[in-house]
């Protein structure tokens, strides 16, 4: 009987653990690593469900984002203008099991590169 409640209660637990939902909310420290280089910024990220919103950006540029969380697993765009010109970055990421980091790709038009962020 004792083994019997014991594994009822881990099969409670983990379909408990299973619905619940990521949570990215909160402003993050972005790190981008391109051919040419590296830069650096910042998002703040606001979450309802699975609707991802916010902003990106460095300094006092920041530009509105839209994306999805799925899981662990996040996609994002960022529409930038600076100095007349527009484009679109990217991003395909996953968040670590600690729910403290994400990493993955990105990308604006044909140039790709990787990012990692940490949760501030």
């Amino acid at each position: 009987m004792k083994v019997f409640l014991a594994g009822c209660a881990a099969a409670l637990l983990m379909a408990s653990t299973a619905l619940v939902q990521t949570t990215v909310a909160g402003t993050w420290a972005l790190q981008m690593n391109w051919p040419g280089g590296a830069s650096t910024g910042s998002c703040v990220f606001e979450q309802n469900g699975d609707s991802l919103r916010g902003s990106c950006g460095g300094g006092d540029d920041r530009f509105p984002i839209t994306g999805r969380v799925t899981g662990r697993k996040l996609s994002w765009r960022v529409d930038v203008k600076q100095g007349g010109a527009q484009g679109r970055m990217e991003f395909d990421g996953e968040l670590d099991e600690r729910g403290t980091a994400i990493s993955g790709t990105c990308n604006v038009g044909d140039q790709f590169g990787s990012f990692t962020m940490k949760k501030q």
